[in-house]
């Protein structure tokens, strides 16, 4: 093969041409120092190479040479050779960067004020206030609940019908911004937060069967099944008599018909109650048919279609429905202990 050619050092003349061109440019070869041998070939350098006395030596002219010449200023590094970690060495290094910058978030006033900035005010009493504590926990969405007992009046007082003036739970704050319906709630919280998709869909015509249960939910399963616990549980504790059997006879059979729709025109034949996969409908209905448990009455008894549907949607939601159905139950071991 034969040797690449050798440049010699450029005139001055040329020199000062190539400088107007390629001002401040340097050489992208290997280049070999070759001494100044005139005052303006020194000056042309110093216009080329401006940097270069911070490598230790006198500026210089540059000829390019060969790749591997033998006069070659600049030669190859070796490659250093890469230190190999361990996984568990990696992991350890992961957790100690995870916890730095944890430490650091904590101490972050403006980061936990935007954690904290979620607020929900809740009575576990009520049956919509479980469907939100329900999604919340059940996806780890930070947040702050603040107890407001209805049975004491709380949701009475001036402070909490500033953010209600309909004076009723569940509502929430989040930053500025007040929301006071369930069903609301529940579509923001889905839509705003970093939860499953499934359970407000994005999709039309998923998203629509979720309103269209939602809608015939509020006149329909809530009013039926709040009417049993009322006549069963509520009224005899308010005024110290007997449940009226022919009043709540007739709720019953109310009810029972609101459940043999929910079977057939959302239930049918899929696992939940709009498709394969649970959505907020599904935490609506669940509370609201969990309401009557409070006296020891089981609505679901006469529908095992609609029995296997709430074994799934406690299966889905784990141990959030225990948490959120805590007090209910403590009601109906009472009452039962009261028989």
């Amino acid at each position: 093969m034969p040797e690449p050619p050798q440049l010699t050092p450029l005139d001055v003349e040329k020199q000062r041409f190539y400088s107007q061109l390629l001002s401040d440019v340097r050489a992208s070869h290997p280049i070999a120092k070759v001494e100044p041998g005139h005052p303006a070939e020194e000056t042309h350098f110093g216009r080329l190479y401006p940097r270069s006395r911070s490598f230790g030596h006198r500026p210089t002219l540059m000829a390019i040479e060969g790749n591997d010449g033998p006069d070659a200023s600049i030669k190859k590094k070796k490659k250093k050779k890469r230190k190999l970690i361990s996984r568990g060495e990696l992991s350890d290094r992961i957790a100690v960067t995870t916890a730095l910058i944890l430490c650091c978030l904590v101490t972050d006033p403006v980061f936990m004020a935007t954690v904290r900035s979620l607020e929900v005010y809740l009575d576990l009493l009520s049956q919509p206030c479980r469907a939100v504590h329900i999604l919340l926990t059940c996806n780890r969405i930070p947040h702050k609940v603040q107890t407001v007992a209805l049975r004491k009046g709380e949701n009475r007082t001036a402070e909490f019908t500033k953010l209600n003036p309909m004076k009723k739970v569940p509502v929430m704050v989040d930053n500025s911004f007040t929301l006071t319906e369930s069903d609301a709630i529940l579509k923001y919280l889905a839509s705003k937060y970093d939860i499953p998709e499934h359970w407000y869909p994005w999709q039309p015509e998923r998203r629509a069967r979720v309103d269209e249960y939602t809608a015939w939910h509020h006149t329909n399963t809530r009013p039926h099944a709040a009417e049993v616990f009322i006549l069963e549980v509520l009224v005899p504790i308010q005024t110290s008599s007997q449940v009226d059997q022919v009043v709540l006879d007739g709720a019953l059979a109310q009810l029972d018909d609101t459940l043999d729709k929910l079977e057939s025109m959302f239930l049918r034949r899929q696992p939940f109650l709009c498709g394969d996969d649970i959505t907020v409908a599904d935490l609506l209905a669940v509370c609201e048919l969990m309401q009557p448990a409070a006296s020891g009455r089981d609505v679901l008894l006469k529908h095992p279609q609609l029995q296997r549907w709430r074994s799934r949607v406690q299966a889905a939601v784990g141990d959030s429905f225990h948490q959120a159905h805590a007090i209910l139950f403590t009601i109906r071991d009472r009452h039962r202990a009261k028989l």
